[in-house]
């Protein structure tokens, strides 16, 4: 039996590339959903966050005697 060691090497890299192109569209599936499922809840709640620090950093300025 004769090993060809440029079709095992060949083998070799189309495996790698399938397992690459799994592993890609896997990675794709979670940034999509992340995108389409979390975001909008992520951004609304950090534009809440943003708004509770301005209320108090406007309330510390008039502490402090700065409005």
């Amino acid at each position: 039996m004769l090993i060809h060691w440029a079709e095992v090497k060949e083998g070799i890299w189309a495996l790698a590339a399938v397992a690459f192109l799994v592993k890609f569209w896997m990675l794709h599936g979670r940034v999509t959903e992340f995108l389409t499922n979390h975001w909008p809840t992520f951004v609304k709640q950090v534009g809440e966050m943003n708004k509770k620090i301005g209320k108090n950093s406007e309330g510390i300025a008039r502490l402090e005697g700065g409005k």
